[in-house]
């Protein structure tokens, strides 16, 4: 695996580097909504360009859960941009609790909650580890007392 992430590294830089600013500006944008929509399909909510197009003006849904989808895609894009300007490291524990913070603060409280595969809701806090374990979709998390250590080795790594 860590070979083949240096691989998918140094291709984008590769081809970062071939790309004239106007194009790498719209590849950047458009990698970031392709994250996006990714990322929240694979965790089971559904959010279509279009709608997030229409998020974007500030147009939302009247219907309560696709609107909270289009704000949790504003808010993916946003902390992604957001990341993308940070300097320091993206693997210290500071970075990812500031992450963890921005993102979650501007999601609805709708969306401010773990839902386990038994339909027991928790609380998320924002920028804030996790004090019991979770489950996202059919994804079981590592028990919370390990996550510092986790982070650690992470950052270690």
């Amino acid at each position: 695996m860590e070979d083949l992430a240096c691989t998918i590294v140094e291709r984008a830089a590769r081809l970062s580097a071939r790309l004239r600013e106007p194009l790498r500006i719209q590849v950047t944008e458009l990698t970031r909504w392709m994250h996006c929509y990714y990322s929240n399909l694979i965790e089971g909510q559904q959010t279509r360009v279009r709608d997030i197009e229409s998020a974007l003006k500030q147009d939302f849904a009247s219907e309560p859960k696709k609107r909270d989808l289009q704000q949790l895609a504003l808010a993916h894009l946003e902390v992604q941009r957001w990341a993308a300007a940070q300097t320091g490291s993206p693997f210290k524990d500071s970075f990812i609790r500031e992450l963890h913070r921005r993102f979650y603060a501007q999601l609805p409280d709708s969306l401010r909650v773990a839902t386990t595969s038994k339909g027991e809701r928790t609380p998320l806090s924002p920028g804030e580890f996790r004090d019991r374990d979770v489950e996202v979709g059919t994804h079981i998390g590592p028990p919370h007392e390990l996550v510092p250590d986790l982070l650690s080795h992470f950052q270690w790594r």
